[in-house]
């Protein structure tokens, strides 16, 4: 369908809207009674700019930027607590697909050696863990991928992620089916502003579309955040885009799976609204610059200056407010052509009869800043880059119109699927069914976390430091986050939602406990390579359970925890420590005790430039080799054991 004439209206909107009556849809009898999935991710969505998360952004028109998006919500659950695995691409949609957390699959970053995913099996994600499209392929579904994966352990050939058709990747190698396989390349290279075009000036690239700009700009000059002018894609036609291209197939996908008969996994990996921030003319003019509202942190920089703990290049250092508005107004235009293409595949659905019997998904795999804190992208943990949208559909089962407080992740999305399907959930899996927590069943205690690792000599303190660990926990109204040899961070979000009052400077006495609980569950378990646990044991001798760890240069006290249970959440703290050993005296016979060791670090240099943290240390003298906690240290005290206290 030709759509850059005019104005895409979805029927799925018409539908839903009263514009289109429900009969007068074909519908098509299916041989095949178990639902459908319909899983549907975009890249760098940030939550709140959506309609229905309650976006102020409106159209030249006055109407939300994501009408189908929330149509969607309307039909089913919409998640406002919902968070990243990772807000960066790659570690978090290898999470989506294995469902577990980057540290348990282990593609922690963009590239491995140096290469993009695609390229090689191994490094990536472990060859034990099931894929989503594994468990559905092996339970009878048709599987599909098509769009963006940008997982490290897909491989062309060598490992298909148990999706029976692959096609159009973005970032992944994948020769032959990738998104610069059309054209010769031509449609890709305008998409992503690359050779030859990135050095040539717009009215030389097309004197006609580009004739309003300055007659010297060239494609590189309207690259940088603090320069952008409000410029349409250099994609010619809107049917050469990446998502529509995505879309196109994705419907291809479901009328051949709909003639033959069988249910199907579809994953539909859209681009938008990531970077760079164009999309077509019609789309573009949907959002005036002078319309668009700056968040009131937009320039936050001038007045805070940078945060010691996040990548010196993330901030822009004065930015422009002409500039900034020009970008969001870029952005939201991605954003409005992205929605058109979700309802082109949910609208695809309804046309072949099997919109009620199909499971639908939105989500994204982290958000994005766009000027909030003076910040342009993600990797970090604040709410604009780590909460993501997170809707699902599905009215035989799921509540409609319903909004969920719940806290959760991107990695509930596997094991809710499996539980709508019948399929058996595997037990690798780490989320956890969000059909509880929509009929208030949920675990008022939950944690979920997300996690962080590049750092690539982008910390002002740290230099040198190739992988900067970053941990977050988001445990009720509180928000902790660990960045290894920083300060701590602690909020809550219900009095901050700006994240500026650091509660482990500012906190009371009930904040320190529940710092120490936060810290004690981020650190416990987490598992990495390149920053191990300390290694500790625990020995049964005269005088009680005797435990030794190893030294961790840059500790200032230890926490030594103990509990049945082997989860720390579950453990008291016993003692405090400046040693390496620790002997508890108090421990009865017949049972078997769990130990951990959790360090607090000794901070000992300022950060200037920061005026949040004036006068407060926020780093240690160097990296620490280790994440500051023990592996788990397990004894059994036989009955009628006794010790000379």
């Amino acid at each position: 369908m030709k759509t850059n004439k005019s104005i895409y209206l979805s029927p799925f909107l018409m539908r839903y809207t009263g514009l289109l009556a429900l009969s007068a849809i074909p519908l098509v009898p299916l041989a095949q009674t178990r639902p459908n999935v319909v899983l549907i991710i975009s890249d760098q969505h940030q939550q709140q700019a959506s309609g229905c998360y309650g976006t102020s952004i409106r159209t030249i028109h006055g109407e939300s930027p994501t009408p189908n998006i929330d149509n969607l919500a309307r039909q089913g659950v919409m998640f406002t607590n919902a968070y990243t695995p990772s807000p960066l691409c790659a570690p978090a949609r290898a999470s989506l697909m294995t469902g577990v957390y980057p540290h348990q699959h282990t593609a922690l970053h963009h590239k491995v050696n140096d290469l993009e995913p695609g390229h090689v099996r191994f490094p990536g994600i472990l060859p034990d863990l099931p894929t989503i499209g594994q468990v559905f392929r092996e339970n009878g579904y048709r599987t599909a991928a098509i769009g963006k994966m940008h997982v490290h352990g897909e491989l062309d050939g060598a490992n298909d992620l148990g999706f029976d058709v692959a096609d159009l990747r973005f970032y992944t190698w994948f020769p032959g089916s990738h998104y610069r396989d059309r054209a010769g390349g031509d449609w890709y290279k305008r998409y992503r502003e690359l050779p030859p075009y990135q050095t040539m000036r717009y009215r030389d690239i097309d004197p006609v579309r580009f004739a309003h700009l300055p007659e010297n700009l060239t494609v590189a000059d309207n690259n940088s955040y603090e320069n952008r002018y409000h410029i349409e894609t250099l994609v010619e036609e809107e049917e050469q885009m990446m998502d529509h291209l995505v879309a196109d197939e994705s419907i291809d996908f479901i009328r051949e799976s709909v003639e033959q008969g069988k249910p199907f996994f579809l994953h539909v990996g859209f681009e938008k609204p990531h970077e760079p921030y164009n999309a077509p003319r019609r789309h573009m003019d949907m959002f005036r610059p002078d319309d668009m509202l700056l968040p009131d942190s937009w320039d936050a920089f001038n007045h805070m200056g940078p945060r010691p703990y996040h990548m010196n290049w993330l901030v822009r250092r004065n930015p422009v407010r002409e500039r900034a508005r020009n970008t969001i107004a870029s952005y939201y235009a991605c954003v409005y052509a992205l929605d058109e293409q979700v309802g082109r595949v949910v609208d695809a659905c309804i046309k072949a009869g099997i919109y009620d019997n199909t499971i639908f998904i939105y989500t994204s795999d982290h958000g994005e800043h766009m000027y909030h804190h003076s910040m342009l992208q993600k990797h970090n943990m604040l709410e604009t880059a780590s909460r993501i949208p997170l809707i699902i559909v599905y009215p035989k089962t799921l509540p409609v119109n319903e909004v969920s407080h719940s806290i959760v992740s991107l990695l509930d999305v596997l094991p809710t699927v499996t539980e709508l399907t019948g399929i058996e959930t595997p037990a690798t899996f780490s989320g956890v069914s969000l059909t509880k927590p929509v009929v208030g069943k949920d675990d008022p205690e939950r944690m979920v976390f997300s996690e962080f690792y590049s750092g690539n000599g982008n910390y002002v303190m740290f230099p040198e430091a190739q992988i900067v660990p970053m941990r977050m926990n988001r445990y009720k109204q509180y928000k902790y986050i660990y960045t290894l040899g920083f300060i701590e961070q602690l909020y809550d979000l219900n009095e901050d939602s700006d994240e500026i009052n650091n509660l482990v400077i500012h906190g009371n006495a009930s904040h320190k406990e529940i710092l120490e609980k936060l810290r004690a569950a981020t650190l416990s378990g987490w598992h990495v390579d390149t920053s191990p646990l300390l290694g500790g044991t625990a020995k049964i001798e005269n005088d009680g359970v005797n435990l030794t760890w190893d030294a961790l240069a840059e500790a200032n006290e230890y926490i030594v925890y103990r509990g049945h249970l082997p989860d720390i959440k579950d453990a008291s703290i016993i003692g405090r420590t400046r040693l390496y050993s620790f002997s508890d005296t108090t421990t009865r016979d017949g049972q078997t005790w769990n130990y951990w060791v959790v360090a607090t670090l000794d901070l000992t240099r300022e950060y200037e430039e920061s005026q949040l943290y004036k006068g407060h240390p926020v780093a240690t003298a160097s990296m620490p080799a280790n994440i500051p906690a023990s592996v788990p240290m397990k004894v059994y005290v036989e009955k009628g054991q006794t010790f000379d206290f």
